[in-house]
């Protein structure tokens, strides 16, 4: 404790640090979501700061679930599982998910499709997931992917 020039004690609490992640972390948490199961990006995210204990975390390069682009490189990775945090997604993502049983609303929106009663389909990280912590750090240590 220092005191400033008014006399008061001041108390000092450093900025937590940010951790920075790389997408093979995210791609390796989404690998998890099985079929029938949907995940939002906030889920993964919310999932991997609990897991490694911090409060602040960003990828080091922007994630994209945009299939399109990452299916013809990581055919193991259910990129169309991800659903946006109101349970939108695209008209190919959708075709994909259909096929996997999920059924989209008859409501039009411009953000696209929305599937059903997607609350009902959140994959739980926590309860559902064994993935440990020592996983991620290690994960996160290697060479990102490289396309």
């Amino acid at each position: 404790m220092n005191s400033n020039q008014t006399g008061r004690n001041v108390i000092y609490i450093p900025a937590c640090p940010c951790l920075h992640l790389s997408e093979t972390v995210c791609w390796y948490v989404l690998s998890f979501v099985p079929e029938g199961r949907l995940t939002r990006q906030e889920d993964i995210e919310k999932f991997i700061k609990s897991k490694l204990g911090v409060s602040h975390a960003e990828f080091k390069r922007p994630i994209s679930f945009d299939y399109r682009y990452w299916e013809k490189f990581i055919k193991t990775i259910p990129f169309h599982r991800v659903v946006s945090a109101y349970g939108y997604t695209d008209s190919l993502k959708l075709k994909k998910l259909i096929s996997e049983g999920f059924e989209a609303e008859n409501k039009t929106s411009n953000r696209g499709p929305r599937i059903k009663n997607y609350k009902e389909y959140l994959f739980d990280f926590e309860t559902e997931a064994d993935i440990s912590r020592h996983m991620l750090e290690k994960i996160n240590k290697e060479e990102d992917f490289d396309i």
